[in-house]
């Protein structure tokens, strides 16, 4: 299993002065995690979840939008992280931002995690993303006429415990390295990515925890480090949750 990403959202009302609201914050946090403050230009009509500020470091990403604040850590491959450091590394440093965050005065709402996790099958075993994926819709699904011949396989499931609500997306995927050589001069020509045999294929499954119909409020650090502990619960029993126990690679 390979963890490429771990997102921390802490969601606040709808303020259209949040941007300006938070700059001081914002600076603050580029300072800390060694970034840089960018506000994005973006039309009056877009969406309150467009981000308007946001910090970028090397591995990590702050987004400041009119109704939340995101917290991002990437691995790409072929880096690779284990999931209890790196939510130990989110949950801190994102402790820090939302502690200067909320001094601007935004009314906090709910706290999401969200991880991106890969499970690559062997090349021997398997020779597609839907061949890797083949096995778990066998579990699921009562289909025996068309599991042989199919195509596009996803699946959700969510449940609630502890006033935590868990969401599982499952499906296939498919990795191809494209190196493309031609002139030194500008030139166009067609690739068909299909076309070429996949480098890497598995399981891809996105864990999501959050208490978002919450109304009590509560504080925004308390919520986030009760939906880090269910997220890091969720983490530890995710193959029988799921009734994926000798399915997933």
């Amino acid at each position: 299993m390979r963890l490429e990403r771990l997102e921390i959202v802490s969601s606040f009302d709808h303020d259209e002065f949040a941007a300006i609201a938070s700059g001081v914050a914002a600076r603050n946090i580029a300072s800390r995690i060694g970034g840089a403050l960018e506000a994005d230009s973006i039309l009056g009509l877009a969406p309150p979840e467009a981000t308007r500020l946001h910090v970028r470091a090397e591995e990590a990403l702050v987004a400041i939008a009119l109704n939340r604040f995101t917290y991002a850590l990437a691995f790409p491959p072929p880096h690779s992280v284990q999931y209890g450091e790196a939510l130990d590394r989110a949950v801190g440093e994102a402790e820090a931002v939302l502690a200067e965050l909320y001094k601007s005065g935004m009314k906090y709402a709910w706290t999401g995690i969200v991880a991106d996790f890969y499970f690559p099958s062997p090349p021997s075993e398997q020779n597609s993303g839907i061949a890797a994926v083949r096995p778990i819709a066998r579990r699921v699904l009562r289909l025996d006429g068309f599991i042989d011949s199919l195509s596009a396989f996803q699946c959700r499931v969510g449940h609630e415990i502890d006033g935590k609500f868990r969401t599982y997306d499952v499906r296939g995927y498919e990795r191809r390295e494209l190196l493309l050589a031609g002139p030194s001069a500008r030139a166009q020509w067609p690739v068909y990515p299909k076309s070429m045999p996949p480098d890497e294929f598995g399981v891809n499954i996105v864990l999501d925890v959050n208490n978002k119909p919450s109304s009590a409020r509560t504080n925004p650090l308390e919520d986030l480090y009760h939906v880090a502990a269910s997220h890091r619960d969720a983490h530890r029993t995710l193959r029988p949750d799921l009734g994926l126990e000798g399915v997933l690679p």
